[in-house]
């Protein structure tokens, strides 16, 4: 029996796991392994065999993140030990990568791919990096107020990723190449907001609107996509006692007549704003979001545009690839259309 080893830091922190020298080393191998088979992080021979590597991972790293699925004893966990070789990876983009040039972070793309691939199947959006399944999150000049994820002085208000739709992620992976300035990700577990059962019952129901946000829109028209009007929905779902959450501060609305829901949601946000947590990422760190028991974001930070600024390299995780099927284009396919999404 492999004990799991769950460290949740305190109060409401993500759960953490660090990497031991003959873990981090036994990873390494299995990185290097897998490289010799594929030449990016969107071969699709990488996603085929990434389940037969992960059985190759270090059992105690596995049964972890194993646990972290099945048991949910937190809404996010940090993983430490990778290493990251900084002048391998060279100067921090302005820009997202394009054409067929082999990434220079192709083993930590590769890590980041197989330790997802352990909690579920990694898949992309049609509308956000033109579909790509590793995804760079940096400063991107002339984007600075934009609420995406190349802003750098707007505020990325909390919010479940891809909130708008119900094929969005189970688990967002964030894997930090660089920070010197210590930029920190915000951080929300849905565990312990006290709201009144009376204000539970009304974000319960179907009465909000989650809208997409401006990447997706302004993607989607220039490749010809027309997302439909979204849906209402409700806000928290589950189990009662213990709920999964979704929302996203900027992109919700109510009908103008529902003060119930309207002072129900401004409870909810009060309560998320006044519990943020700041998780600042070291290079190396990996950092696993569970999208149903948490929201994150992002609060403004200075953009040098010097090759030295902040950069994660990000994953979406669904623990049911099938549930998207009408939104791809094949059985094979990950990428989902963001026009077919609901």
């Amino acid at each position: 029996m492999i004990k799991v080893e769950h460290r949740p830091g305190s109060g409401s922190a993500p759960a953490r796991y660090d990497l031991t020298a003959a873990e981090a080393a036994r990873t390494r191998e299995v990185v290097t392994q897998t490289l010799s088979h594929v030449e990016s992080s969107e071969d699709p021979s990488l996603y085929r065999y990434a389940p037969l590597a992960t059985r190759l991972l270090p059992e105690r790293l596995l049964a972890f993140l194993h646990h972290f699925r099945q048991e949910e004893p937190a809404g996010a966990c940090v993983i430490s030990g990778w290493q990251v070789d900084d002048h391998a990876i060279g100067p921090t983009p302005d820009t997202w990568r394009t054409g067929t040039t082999r990434s220079r972070a192709l083993a930590d793309e590769v890590y980041l791919v197989l330790l997802s691939s352990v909690l579920g199947e990694v898949f992309a959006w049609s509308t956000v990096q033109d579909g790509h399944l590793v995804q760079d999150l940096f400063p991107v000049p002339g984007e600075e107020h934009e609420k995406s994820a190349g802003s750098s002085a707007s505020l990325l208000d909390l919010h479940s990723e891809d909130a708008f739709s119900p094929l969005r992620c189970d688990y967002l992976g964030l894997l930090c190449l660089r920070n010197d300035t210590a930029v920190p990700t915000s951080y929300v577990p849905v565990d312990g907001l006290s709201l009144t059962p009376e204000q539970r019952t009304v974000l319960a129901e179907p009465r909000f609107v989650l809208l997409p946000d401006s990447e997706h829109l302004k993607r989607a028209a220039e490749r010809g996509e027309q997302p439909p009007a979204p849906p209402r929905t409700a806000l928290l779902f589950g189990d009662p006692a213990s709920p999964y959450l979704v929302v996203d501060e900027f992109f919700i609305r109510t009908d103008p007549d529902d003060t119930q829901a309207q002072d129900a949601l401004a409870a909810l946000l009060r309560l998320l704003n006044d519990s943020q947590r700041d998780v600042t990422l070291a290079p190396g760190e990996l950092l696993f979001i569970d999208n149903y028991r948490a929201v994150h974001g992002r609060k403004p930070f200075h953009a040098s545009y010097d090759g030295r600024d902040r950069w994660l390299k990000r994953t979406s995780v669904t623990r049911d690839l099938r549930k998207s099927r009408a939104a791809r284009t094949s059985a094979t396919s990950r990428v989902v259309s963001t026009g077919l999404s609901w």
